[in-house]
């Protein structure tokens, strides 16, 4: 029976990403009329799609899809705060957090990732490991539900007020609620908890950024985001996380109205470990960290270091840069490029700056300097350099330019 039950939930949250994603390349959505036949989308009744949706092309208020998957590393932060890191690090589930595919993003891009259809199977593997681990510990347990004990009625109801509410970024429904709660009583016990938080977990709305905007707005030509969107928007932006209970509580209040409001809200993000961890993570990817290379050991030779390994020095290096321009500086876009900063905190390093090792940031006096200009985007592996090459790269990974093929003439 409980097998059935899992296999139901699966197959109605596979169908209704299915069905929503299909319609991701639209900028807005509009929901149909109660009568709307749901069987023609083959999705059954008091299933988890929000609505039947169909695409209006000229709907604009958002660049971007109105339904995306979370990222893998959205999808890893998320769950890390949910449950904690000493579930989440457990190697049970790290290995099961393998199943769930990693998420290409095109050359040149920020935002344009490939928007496939979530594994499911894997999320669902995933869940199960991290409930068990949860129940295995009554601490554990009390802390991740959000106030439990051992009353089952208080469990059930701080499992849909207070989990179910960070996992979805908003409150649930009174629908929504009666569901998990009803799932959770018909089964009972310990085993009805944990049934009712895989049914919360396996959703989309935990996996997917769903953004449906407000109901009756009078501008048909914008998308107006609710207050919970808002708030999910603002912190996977800043911290690549869920919003944190300060956020969440904005919301409800209904003070995330006006910039100046977002305005505290993102400078207060801003100053979490988490956002430091999301932005140095986001150059790391941008500036293309995994494929630095150790030089050619011959060049190497020339300044009397070893090779071997100063990729990944070169690639802190290059990080703690910009750390710095961007939480310690406060820098704009041009320092990126332009400020002389440098971090030589190895012997190797000091070397290849000509200058004193140091554990903090000190001027270049070699004409280092900006993202480009460094020892990790500098070295390229060979013995000799390609500025066509280089200077291509430049154009289309860092700066994001398009560059149309050179005419035939010039060949």
């Amino acid at each position: 029976m409980q097998n059935k039950i899992i296999k139901t939930w699966v197959t109605s949250a596979i169908a209704s990403v299915l069905i929503c994603v299909g319609y991701q390349n639209c900028s807005g959505f509009v929901a149909l009329g109660e009568s709307s036949d749901l069987a023609s989308l083959g999705l059954r009744e008091g299933s988890e799609a929000p609505a039947k949706l169909t695409c209006t092309a000229p709907m604009n208020g958002t660049s971007e899809k109105t339904m995306r998957r979370l990222t893998k590393g959205e999808l890893m932060n998320s769950l890390g705060d949910l449950f904690g890191n000493a579930i989440i690090s457990r190697s049970d589930v790290q290995s099961a957090l393998q199943i769930i595919p990693d998420q290409t993003m095109p050359a040149g891009s920020f935002s344009k990732y490939d928007n496939s259809v979530q594994d499911v199977q894997g999320l669902l593997e995933v869940s199960q490991k991290l409930v068990d681990a949860t129940f295995a510990n009554a601490s554990d347990m009390n802390t991740v539900i959000g106030g439990c004990a051992s009353d089952q009625v208080v469990c059930r109801t701080s499992l849909v007020e207070k989990f179910a509410l960070r996992v979805w970024r908003r409150p649930l429904t009174n629908e929504e609620k009666a569901d998990v709660t009803s799932l959770a009583s018909s089964i009972g016990g310990v085993e009805g908890l944990k049934y009712a938080m895989l049914r919360i977990l396996i959703s989309p709305n935990f996996h997917q950024h769903i953004e449906i905007g407000e109901e009756n707005v009078t501008d048909s030509q914008r998308l107006k985001l609710t207050q919970y969107e808002i708030a999910s928007r603002l912190s996977f932006r800043l911290t690549g996380t869920l919003p944190d209970q300060t956020l969440l509580a904005e919301a409800a209040a209904g003070r995330l109205g006006n910039l100046p409001a977002i305005d505290v809200q993102a400078k207060r993000l801003l100053q979490t470990p988490s956002a430091r961890k999301f932005w140095r993570a986001f150059f790391d990817r941008w500036l293309d960290g995994q494929r630095i290379l150790d030089p050619s050991q011959t060049v190497a030779d020339e300044i009397g270091i070893s090779a071997n390994g100063l990729k990944s020095e070169t690639r802190e290096e290059m990080l703690r840069f910009t750390d710095y321009i961007v939480f310690d500086k406060k820098g704009n876009f041009e320092d990126l490029f332009t400020d002389t900063t440098i971090f030589p905190f190895t012997d190797r390093l000091a070397k290849l700056f000509n200058t004193k090792k140091s554990d903090v940031g000190v001027q270049s006096n070699e004409g280092f300097g900006g993202v480009i200009l460094r020892p990790g985007k500098l070295a390229s592996g060979g013995n000799y350099t390609a500025p066509i090459t280089r200077g291509v790269y430049i154009q289309k990974f860092i700066l994001c330019a398009t560059l149309p093929s050179p005419s035939p003439d010039i060949v």
